[in-house]
């Protein structure tokens, strides 16, 4: 069996028993077999429910993996409903066994590595490499690949989780940098001085009307609105909009702050807050949609894409980041208040989220 198909096997047998509520047995119990199995793991070497003492309080780690007769990765457990994370559960057995990886499995695989044993795992997000249980997860081949016995290498997946983690620091680095230019530039006092150099650069006489430029501006409303999700590194963001008739382009819309010109704009910007706020996979996305009588049409798969000059623009591509799935949001929107529309199902999905919209 292949690489692709033990992952179709494995994400398929644990998204059925991750939802189960007060079935974190079953749970274990698919997880066992996954790694006997399916990942090649003899009895001796995956020690299920080993007994650590942690103080006065004896514990149960729920597996963990050992190389050459020595514990090196401990697992814990949990079902989607669990009230408890488990990151934390997980970093005080990593501390009590002295490594640096520990891997919890929950609604998805969540691979983590801390050079201080456990002490700064506090969240999810912690995680270094996320994956979720879904046969379409292109990083599926890469946990099978990892995970199984005859290439189980610790130091490997070590330094896999290291890149990752340096590469995500990175990241976060330019993000932050990123957001502190934005944010400078969406400043009003910073537009205003911007205008008031430029004006006074132009000659000497307009430097004698200072306070007249000063009381101008004051009557002008400025603003900076941000393409879409502000990535500036995104070049196809500089690409026009099709000419399209659709009535919902005439309508504008106030979301967490933004002004959005046209239902494509809005819908792009409710779609991109929920996958991140939620790191949902495309199915789940998929699924949530359908429960609000979204049109199933609302995205497409990028790979699926046949018309990106009409109704599925680059402009509109937006990463999943729950299976990594890059999709296009769709722009020929219809809306009128109280009509039959196919855009006011996702203005009420919005709002079941909690999120306020003002039609401007």
């Amino acid at each position: 069996m292949d690489n692709v198909t033990k992952w179709r096997v494995i994400s398929c047998l644990l998204d059925l028993s991750k939802d189960l509520q007060g079935g974190e047995i079953r749970h274990q119990d698919n997880i066992y077999k996954i790694f006997t199995e399916y990942l090649g793991w003899p009895e001796n070497s995956i020690d299920r429910e080993m007994k650590i003492r942690q103080g006065s309080t004896p514990k149960r780690v729920d597996f963990v993996l050992k190389k050459d007769n020595s514990c090196v990765v401990p697992i814990e457990v949990k079902t989607a409903y669990s009230a408890e994370s488990g990151v934390e559960q997980l970093g005080s057995y990593m501390l009590h066994l002295g490594v640096d990886l520990g891997i919890l499995i929950r609604d998805k695989f969540y691979f983590f590595y801390d050079d201080n044993c456990g002490r700064n795992m506090k969240m999810l997000d912690d995680a270094v490499f996320i994956v979720p249980f879904s046969d379409i997860c292109t990083d599926g081949d890469d946990v099978v690949r990892l995970l199984d016995f005859s290439n189980f290498n610790p130091e490997t997946i070590k330094s896999a989780l290291i890149d990752l983690k340096n590469k995500k620091q990175e990241e976060a680095r330019q993000q932050k940098f990123k957001d502190s230019i934005v944010n400078k530039i969406k400043s009003v006092e910073f537009i205003h001085t911007a205008i008031k150099a430029k004006l006074n650069s132009e000659g000497p006489e307009a430097a004698e009307y200072v306070g007249m430029i000063d009381e101008i501006l004051d009557n002008f409303e400025i603003s900076v609105k941000p393409l879409h999700s502000l990535n500036i590194d995104n070049k196809d963001d500089e690409l026009p909009y099709p000419k399209a008739e659709s009535p919902g382009q005439r309508h504008k819309f106030k979301f967490k702050g933004q002004v959005y010109n046209g239902c494509s704009d809005l819908a792009y910007a409710i779609v991109k807050e929920y996958v991140n706020e939620t790191n949902c996979t495309i199915n789940e996305l998929r699924k949530e949609l359908k429960s609000a009588k979204v049109t199933s049409s609302i995205f497409k798969l990028e790979n699926d894409v046949k018309d990106p000059n009409r109704s599925w623009p680059e402009k509109m591509r937006l990463d999943v980041p729950g299976d990594r799935s890059k999709i296009r949001i769709y722009i020929m929107w219809n809306y009128c208040k109280g009509g039959n529309d196919n855009f006011s199902p996702l203005l009420r999905f919005a709002a079941k989220q909690g999120w306020e919209i003002e039609e401007l």
